[in-house]
């Protein structure tokens, strides 16, 4: 063998040796642990629960040759005490019995009409909720709200605005996930989700868009395991106005509702945000929740020989507390 054939064959081989070097002596990644989150809730868990929700809005509204314009911003807040009296085979809340111990809210409110306008007016109340006690049975995808002692000053459709206990469930991702996962919400997880978010929609044709999550980190000791989820959503929902007004004019008195049905549709659309929720995977019970994002309104209403249109834009800022203060042993 000549030293021209020798030298290649010794680079290949110290070049082969160096990349088995570097291959065994590369770190390993370590595979992450594959977690399951779903409700666990309990017979007979007393949970307490804290939420906020700001809401502005800057609105245009247009009927024949008028022109209104709105500026308005709210702040509501709640908290309860439930306790839970009965729960589906999937761990699900299916009946409940909850004494709110702060419903309030905080509203300014400015409207011009052409060039006259007003300053905006603070406005304090405190809902007829606060103080009172209720038992909250789901039953087959509808709400039977049963009110406990006095039910002077109570709305008329408490279901519409008491729905059974849920934390972040329906964003739940219904399979094992590791650390950095991705999963979407979508369908009927995504439209129960916008219900509970945003007031009122009960009424909701169509909800679409993208709503992605992704599982973070998780932290604590056994037996305390917390999942932090961070997710984005630009969703569009679709609400028949003819229906909304219908449930809202039940809480009017005969002579003070509308002679003519309405017409007409909501879109609502949820742009640009941002959220986090933390979910206790041992417990099965929802810890926290915030998400900020932009809003944008398009209404056309008509009732009779009268239309009205209008177009907004603002803002939603929710925040929700669930602590899980007492359980049973299983």
């Amino acid at each position: 063998m000549t030293n021209r054939d020798f030298m290649p064959r010794l680079l290949l081989g110290l070049a082969a040796a160096a990349c088995a070097f570097r291959a065994d002596a590369a770190p390993q990644e370590e595979k992450q642990e594959a977690f399951t989150m779903k409700a666990k809730y309990l017979k007979g868990d007393k949970i307490s629960v804290e939420g906020t929700a700001k809401v502005t809005l800057n609105l245009s509204m247009k009927a024949e040759a008028m022109t209104v314009k709105m500026e308005m911003e709210e702040q509501d807040q709640a908290a309860y005490e439930t306790q839970i009296l009965d729960v589906t085979e999937q761990g699900a809340v299916r009946k409940e019995l909850r004494e709110y111990t702060k419903a309030r809210g905080e509203a300014k409110v400015s409207m011009s009409i052409g060039d006259e306008g007003e300053e905006p007016i603070p406005v304090k109340k405190t809902l007829p909720l606060e103080g009172r006690s209720f038992e909250i049975t789901e039953e087959e995808g509808s709400t039977k709200v049963t009110p406990k002692g006095d039910t002077k000053d109570l709305p008329k459709a408490l279901d519409r605005s008491i729905p059974v206990h849920q934390g972040v469930e329906a964003l739940l991702p219904g399979k094992e996930v590791r650390k950095g996962d991705r999963w979407s919400v979508e369908g009927k997880r995504l439209k129960a989700w916008m219900e509970r978010q945003v007031p009122n929609l009960k009424k909701v044709k169509d909800v679409t868009g993208s709503f992605e999550c992704t599982l973070k980190e998780i932290s604590g000791a056994d037996g305390k395991r917390t999942a932090r989820v961070e997710y984005t959503l630009d969703v569009e929902i679709t609400v028949d106005i003819a229906a909304l007004m219908a449930a809202e004019v039940e809480e009017e008195e005969e002579e003070e509702k509308p002679a003519a049905k309405p017409k007409g549709e909501m879109v609502l659309r949820i742009k640009r945000g941002k959220g986090e929720f933390t979910f206790n995977i041992d417990e099965g019970t929802s810890v926290s929740q915030e998400v900020e994002a932009a809003m944008e309104i398009d209404f056309s209403q008509q009732i009779g020989d009268q239309e009205t249109t209008g177009k907004g834009k603002g803002s939603i800022h929710v925040k929700n507390g669930w602590k899980l203060q007492e359980r049973k042993s299983e």
